[in-house]
């Protein structure tokens, strides 16, 4: 079955890259590991009243403990990581805080990035097999 709809094409307009307000935005690969992650620890129900911070992501993508330079070094990972998220229109900055909320888009399509990463893709390798 050929997935269909609003979701899959914002899908596919995350894989190109784009330049917006004259800045290169990277395109995002909606399925790997690393990005569904990102996405999971955006989504995670915590973060849905208050939003989230560099810090909350820190913790749920990196729970091991790190030395001062490896904390700086993730503390940038995730930097531009968000600024992308943000140029896409997946997440918002909060006025007069440095946190971030969901937006309606986000939501939608990083909630199908990982329902075809954890659900659809195991199921279509089980038929092909």
């Amino acid at each position: 079955m050929q997935p269909k709809g609003k979701a899959i094409d914002e899908l596919d307009d995350l894989c190109r890259t784009r330049t917006i307000k004259g800045k290169h935005c990277p395109r995002l690969i909606p399925i790997h590991v690393q990005t569904v992650a990102l996405f999971t620890a955006v989504l995670a129900g915590e973060n849905a009243i208050n939003g989230f911070r560099n810090s909350t992501l820190a913790r749920h993508l990196f729970p091991a403990k790190a030395t001062p330079q490896e904390a700086n070094r993730r503390c940038a990972w995730i930097s531009r990581r968000i600024s992308t998220l943000r140029a896409r229109g997946l997440v918002a900055k909060l006025p007069n805080s440095h946190r971030y909320r969901v937006t309606e888009k986000g939501a939608l399509v990083m909630g199908a990035a990982i329902r075809i990463r954890k659900n659809d893709f195991p199921a279509e390798f089980r038929k092909a097999a």
